[in-house]
């Protein structure tokens, strides 16, 4: 956790939720079944999913950034790359489209960025396609950009493209 007014840095464990037993349990059960059933995770509609993830040798962390703005669609900032262990930002990598989630590699050599069809980086709508755009780690340089993937929007279902 990070203190966004001081800056402190500080983490917790939290313990393990208790699944109640007897009739509250299975209906807790139920509704999550059914939950699960109505919505999956991978169509159920989200922001930035995911929008952070960990290098595999746990040095680095990447995340989507936002535009600011008081529009619905605020556009993508890019891919910010922090160190993990102090988290100051060393690198950032300019937005190709506006990015709704990414991805790395099981070797840590890429990171992919899916992005939203019919949008533009800047948030505006655009008659553009979905696109995935993949950077290369060491340096942030775009390795490919594959565009055209269609009209409705990409999202990545794993943290890890393997």
């Amino acid at each position: 956790r990070v203190d966004l007014a001081s800056g402190t840095v500080s983490s917790s464990k939290a313990s393990a939720a208790a699944v109640p037993l007897g009739p509250v349990g299975v209906v807790a059960t139920f509704g999550r079944a059914l939950g699960n059933w109505i919505a999956p995770s991978a169509m159920a509609k989200n922001f930035l999913e995911p929008g952070v993830v960990a290098s595999p040798d746990g040095t680095r962390i990447y995340a989507i950034g936002v535009v600011p703005s008081n529009r619905t669609d605020s556009g993508s900032a890019g891919v910010f790359v922090f160190d993990a262990a102090t988290l100051s930002v060393i690198g950032h990598w300019n937005p190709t489209a506006d990015f709704a989630s990414i991805a790395i590699s099981a070797d840590g050599r890429y990171l992919y960025a899916a992005a939203r069809a019919g949008v533009d980086a800047d948030g505006h709508a655009a008659p553009t396609s979905a696109s995935i755009t993949v950077y290369d780690t060491t340096d942030g340089s775009i390795r490919l950009i594959a565009g055209d993937l269609g009209s409705a929007d990409l999202s990545m279902v794993d943290r890890t493209v393997r």
